[in-house]
């Protein structure tokens, strides 16, 4: 009997948990005009590793970690869309050699 009440309670459970997340994706695309935002997870870990290793090989040099992922960052690109920053990025970077990222780098790093 304790199996078939803890099914039960799955059936309860589950539901109200899948509910909640959906919520709280609605409520993060409600906040970026209905578009998921980059802030609600929409990187897998390979993409995120994919970043890490570009901007460690070619960004860290003059923009150390943390410097464009705090609150001063959010508060500038929260509104704008992600088209801005890949276009400043693929046009201003690298510092010492502008406009020379491929495509594929700047989309890394982004």
């Amino acid at each position: 009997m304790p199996a078939r009440i803890c099914r039960r309670s799955l059936w309860v459970v589950l539901p109200v948990a899948l509910c909640l997340g959906l919520t709280q994706q609605i409520a993060a695309q409600k906040d970026n005009g209905g578009a998921p935002s980059t802030m609600s997870g929409v990187y897998t870990a390979a993409q995120a590793a994919r970043g890490e290793e570009t901007y460690m090989g070619i960004c860290v040099a003059c923009h150390p970690p943390g410097t464009y992922a705090g609150q001063p960052f959010k508060a500038n690109w929260d509104k704008r869309p992600l088209s801005d920053l890949f276009d400043i990025v693929t046009e201003t970077m690298p510092k010492q050699d502008p406009g020379t990222l491929t495509p594929k780098e700047v989309a890394q790093v982004i």
